[in-house]
């Protein structure tokens, strides 16, 4: 029978005290922590050793000190001491002033004496005391406070129902207390992760960040990567990617160093469990030389490529984390003052307006996605009411507006109705110096027809407004209900709304440049409206979608946005970006040193551009080179090169050769012949599973072959010298010439064509030249 800890049973840990008083037996000393038991204080871990030689006879523990041994003698009703906590913290007290300064505002009507009379009365009803927490017991309190805060059944819901309608238990609550805890003492928190990196010596702390600092960059990990985790243990800090420790610094068995590699390098590597030739090798000191960082960051990088979200995200550090990407941070909380500064990259804050450019099937698109898109995307939990407004309005016209604000307040005067919640957020979405015109306007035009207050003639739909006498408005109920029936939906929404972290706002919009986009899409423009009875068409001015963005951004400048735009380089920019290809530089941003604003042409409002909207575009350099764009657009963009990595296929295999090799080969072919602009990206074989002969030749026939044949417009010559004779066959000319008196007929044009490929495998032999070199 395997062994666990839980067999291990008090009278063990008491057999093991009293075999220690009898034979006096040196202890190794503990460095921070210790169990008290009959009144003397012993090393948790020397104990637990003892006490399961009392078990099996065995004296191995291969648990880690700290919690993952204090929690089993805490189990059994030992006390655990902090050496480092000779007086421990008022943690009520602490949690008091945390709950009044990270709740948003959502209890500023209630004192600290409230909250604090709240929790004692709570603790009335409960069996243990719950402001007696450590690092040992915190996730058990958790699952403590998790039963007993929501079992209906027990005296706290009771009491807590009684009181302000469950006002206690929602300070006791998963968003308060448990959460503090969760931060305090779980590996969410700041001090934990300092704690475990204080374990380590300066120097080693050196090597490992920067050694991190640079697999980060250069296998495109970014901050949020849902592929990694920044695991922090009692004994160890982890990159870890996918189910893997990528790269590791650690006190387990007394090594240092572990680092995840395709190739051996120390004489202490172990091989993974499983079909990837991968090694676990562990280092006493390190000190990487080129090759063996070339490996891990290679084998990082191939990791990274199968893997959608790691299963190691309960263990994220965030702070960690934060050291990873954040020099100043880490030499501030680590005193690292001797570490190197090499450039920071934070890459959202690095360029507003970036590039990504490359030959097709790099992963352009895929890399917008998987390492810029989550910066811009925020948990609603974190948004205020009045962010939460500024969304919710974005997309409703005017007369919308005042319809959802009209129901809400009944009749009122247009000064009442200014002052609406969501008037005022959408008034924080218009550039307009005063809205005062726009309401008249509005309400005016959607006026019923029979309304006798309203001189207007011509009306549009929906008529849904009414004006009475003394000026004030209304909405009609009839005709209300009947053309925007969702008004009462849209109501309940705004007066009920309830933040959730369940539910994603997404601060970025995604497009895709084509010959047919405009100014008109990017900007603004004057856009048809079909009238109600479907054979009016009104015109009116509509917002684009950079423009919104911009609006959105610039209300709120806690928050950063982003647009994003695949193809770039295939709509007319200048056009599509008008006056704005100015507004966008860095320096003429709204609030910058040379701001900058623009009167449009269509609405005739001042737009600028806020500081904290980015832009990302992605270019195939196949479809036209970096060098034939814009001038204009080029100073204002950096630009990031996206190119293939075969070494992403170095595992997908085929009989006698593997993918990655075969693309190198493919590559340098076409490069020789044409440019490295038109080299072909991995992402036309990275999908395919090795040995799938099917999927490698539909990958030829439908992909590769047809983008060769656009490359070298159908000259199949130059395809052949690329694929081979194995893809490619000299075609006999059959054509007979008419006979002319003294003259020969004219010279015959070789000529080639594509083959019908039946052994996919032998094919690519000839390709790679090893089927020649065996026929030899």
């Amino acid at each position: 029978m395997s062994f666990h800890p839980d067999q291990i049973e008090p009278e063990h840990v008491l057999e093991a005290i009293k075999t220690i008083e009898t034979t006096k037996e040196e202890l190794i000393p503990s460095t921070r922590w210790l169990v008290n038991i009959k009144g003397k204080n012993y090393p948790p871990k020397e104990v637990m050793r003892r006490a399961r030689k009392e078990l099996d006879g065995s004296l191995d523990w291969d648990y880690g000190g700290g919690p993952p041994t204090n929690k089993y003698l805490e189990r059994m009703g030992f006390k655990i001491l902090d050496m480092d906590n000779s007086k421990p913290p008022n943690l009520k007290e602490e949690f008091i002033k945390w709950f009044f300064e990270n709740t948003n505002g959502r209890y500023d009507n209630l004192k600290e004496d409230t909250v604090r009379e709240d929790i004692i009365e709570s603790e009335k009803h409960f069996n243990r005391n719950i402001f007696i927490v450590n690092e040992s017991n915190h996730e058990e309190i958790i699952d403590f406070l998790r039963n007993e805060l929501y079992r209906k059944d027990g005296s706290f819901y009771k009491f807590s129902e009684e009181v302000q309608h469950h006002r206690p238990r929602a300070i006791l609550g998963k968003e308060n207390y448990l959460k503090f805890l969760k931060e305090k003492f779980g590996s969410l928190s700041e001090e934990f992760f300092l704690k475990t990196a204080k374990k380590f010596k300066k120097e080693e702390l050196i090597k490992f960040f920067d050694f991190l600092e640079e697999l980060i960059l250069k296998s495109g990990i970014t901050r949020n990567d849902e592929r990694v985790a920044f695991s922090c243990a009692q004994d160890s800090l982890s990159l870890t990617v996918g189910q893997r420790p990528s790269w590791r610094l650690t006190s387990l068995r007394g090594f240092r160093y572990v680092a995840n590699a395709d190739v051996k390098l120390s004489e202490y590597a172990t091989k993974f469990d499983g079909s990837f030739t991968h090694f676990y090798n562990q280092f006493y000191d390190i000190d990487l030389n080129n090759h063996q960082k070339e490996s891990i960051i290679r084998t990082t990088k191939i990791e990274l490529s199968r893997t959608n979200k790691t299963g190691y995200s309960k263990f994220h550090n965030p702070y960690f984390e934060k050291a990873a990407f954040d020099i100043s941070y880490r030499n501030d909380v680590l005193n690292l003052d001797q570490m190197s500064t090499k450039k920071i990259f934070e890459t959202s804050k690095n360029e507003l307006n970036t590039i990504l450019y490359g030959p097709p099937g790099t992963g352009k698109t895929y890399r917008l996605q998987k390492k810029y898109f989550d910066k811009f995307t925020v948990t609603e939990s974190s948004l205020t009411k009045e962010q939460f407004l500024d969304n919710f309005v974005v997309d409703l016209t005017w007369w919308q507006t005042f319809a959802i604000a009209l129901k809400d307040l009944g009749t009122v005067s247009t000064s009442v109705l200014l002052e609406h919640p969501i008037v005022k957020a959408k008034e924080r979405m218009s550039n307009a110096k005063t809205i005062k015109p726009i309401v008249w306007s509005r309400l005016q035009a959607h006026t019923v027809e029979d309304c006798p207050n309203v001189k207007v003639t011509k009306r549009s739909e929906p008529q849904i407004f009414y004006k009475e006498e003394d000026s004030k408005w209304r909405v009609n109920e009839t005709t209300i209900n009947e053309l925007y029936p969702e008004v009462n939906d849209l109501i309940d929404q705004v007066k009920n709304y309830q933040s959730s972290s369940n539910r994603i706002i997404k601060n970025y919009e995604f497009v895709t440049f084509h010959q047919s986009f405009s100014y008109e899409d990017f900007i603004e423009g004057i856009k048809p409206r079909l009238g109600e009875d479907d054979n009016e068409i009104a015109y009116e001015i509509q917002d684009g979608i950079f423009k919104k963005l911009c609006l959105k951004a610039n209300a709120d400048r806690d928050n950063d946005y982003a647009i994003f735009i695949d193809e770039i380089n295939r709509g007319n920019v200048s056009a599509i970006f008008g006056e704005l290809i100015t507004l966008i530089e860095k320096d003429k941003r709204l609030g910058e040193e040379n701001e900058l604003s623009a009167k449009l042409p269509y609405s005739k409002e001042e737009l600028g551009v806020p500081p904290n909207l980015y832009i990302f575009g992605t270019m195939n350099t196949a479809d036209r080179s970096v060098e034939a764009l814009d001038t204009a657009l080029r100073r204002r963009f950096a630009f990031e090169e996206v190119m293939p990595l075969p070494e992403l296929l170095e595992n997908i295999e085929f009989n006698q050769f593997n993918l990655s090799h075969l693309l190198k080969v493919i590559n340098g072919r076409i490069e020789a012949l044409l440019d490295r602009d038109h080299t072909i990206g991995h992402s036309y074989f990275i999908k395919i599973q090795s040995g799938d002969i099917e999927a490698l030749k539909h990958a030829f026939e439908n992909k590769i072959i047809p983008l060769l044949q656009e490359y070298f417009y159908h000259d199949y010559e130059k395809i052949a010298w690329i694929l081979g004779e194995g893809f490619v066959q000299h075609k006999e000319a059959t054509v007979k010439f008419a006979k002319l008196k003294k003259m020969d007929p004219p010279e015959m044009i070789s000529s080639f064509e594509l083959r019908v490929i039946e052994d996919i495998e032998e094919a690519i032999l000839i390709l790679l030249n090893e089927k020649n070199e065996e026929s030899e």
